[in-house]
């Protein structure tokens, strides 16, 4: 275990090596970054508002969450490393679209683990149709409901 001094910085998520010692390429540590920005249900909620809208300002993202600007922006940050969020500054404002090609990575990895799904669940559909009448055991009155009785029938 790494001890660090007070005050210094740790390793960024990306930059961390892998439980196997190996540090991860360009294509996993964006990976890791898109999962990681998904795994939020308020950036999860970002990117559903910017699909529904097309673009917002940030001032109009943060008046849907009860959450501070600086909150928000933390989000936004997060979603922008991660190739989700593009942003483009209009004199003043700040106004974010999805950016949908941050998506690919995620895609791609999750397609690629379908046909071992997709095998499990149409055995599992088969496995179901096959035996249409599922068993179901007999219920076996507890010790706890034959004790209670015994103690009324004493009374």
């Amino acid at each position: 275990m790494a001890i660090r001094k007070r005050g210094s910085k740790s390793t960024s998520r990306s930059a961390r090596s892998s439980p196997s010692g190996a540090t991860p390429d360009a294509a996993t540590a964006q990976l890791d970054a898109v999962f990681h920005a998904l795994a939020d249900h308020t950036r999860r909620r970002v990117i559903a508002l910017l699909r529904e809208a097309g673009e917002l300002k940030v001032g109009d993202i943060a008046h849907v969450f009860v959450m501070s600007l600086n909150g928000v922006s933390k989000h936004l940050k997060v979603l922008e490393a991660a190739g989700l969020v593009r942003r483009e500054v209009r004199g003043r404002e700040h106004w974010l679209s999805v950016a949908w090609a941050g998506l690919q990575p995620a895609h791609g990895w999750l397609s690629s683990h379908e046909p071992f799904w997709r095998g499990r669940l149409d055995a599992l559909a088969q496995h179901f149709e096959s035996d249409p009448k599922p068993k179901r055991r007999k219920s076996n009155p507890t010790k706890s409901k034959k004790t209670k009785t015994k103690k009324r029938d004493s009374q």
